[in-house]
């Protein structure tokens, strides 16, 4: 695969953030990630998948069971009952790292900042690395396409006939304020490194 690609999957930020602290097994992160190149990805909330799909990505019958299961269970995943399709709960796995995990994410926003001030120089093996600024915002920008001041494109697949899916930015609006919603029945064991178990 080149590097050059010709579409972008608009991945929220604070969805990736909390992906990185809530201590995911690496079949975890891989079924979630996969869900999200299917729904967030081509703008959908459901995506249908079979457990020969999950093959794909190096996961075999019996832990997709597993996995799906629990998910399910622990409401990080959720089941259109008429479809039988499965969508992320992306308000819960929110709520989740900022109930569970607050330091974590303040120190990853600390390192994002970080390494968002730095300029890398490279001269031959050696790499310089350089501060290059106290007037730089604390905040990642909304990325553009080749520097321009072109938005990303609202869609990857435009044919959507699913009606009934809400903008992650609709989502998002109150992923810091939670409490004030009922997501989900939490099952977090407190002292747990894994907001899974």
């Amino acid at each position: 695969m080149e590097l050059t690609e010709t579409g972008f999957a608009p991945i929220p930020h604070s969805f990736l953030n909390a992906l990185l602290v809530l201590g995911l097994t690496g079949r975890e992160l891989r079924i979630i990630l996969l869900i999200s190149r299917f729904t967030i990805g081509f703008h959908k909330k459901w995506v249908k998948l079979k457990n020969k799909d999950f093959k794909i990505i190096g996961i075999g019958d019996g832990h997709i069971k597993e996995v799906m299961e629990d998910f399910l269970l622990k409401k990080i995943v959720i089941q259109n009952e008429k479809t039988k399709e499965y969508g992320l709960n992306i308000v819960y796995i929110l709520s989740l790292a900022n109930t569970h995990f607050p330091q974590r994410l303040e120190e990853l926003d600390d390192l994002i900042h970080d390494q968002f001030k730095r300029k890398n120089y490279q001269n031959g093996n050696i790499i310089f690395t350089e501060i290059v600024g106290k007037d730089l915002p604390k905040e990642e920008l909304p990325t553009y396409q080749n520097g321009n001041i072109t938005p990303l494109p609202k869609r990857e697949v435009l044919d959507s006939d699913n009606n009934d899916f809400s903008p992650l930015k609709d989502i998002l609006k109150i992923s810091k304020n939670t409490d004030k919603y009922e997501i989900a029945n939490n099952s977090f064991k407190e002292g747990s490194q894994n907001a899974f178990t």
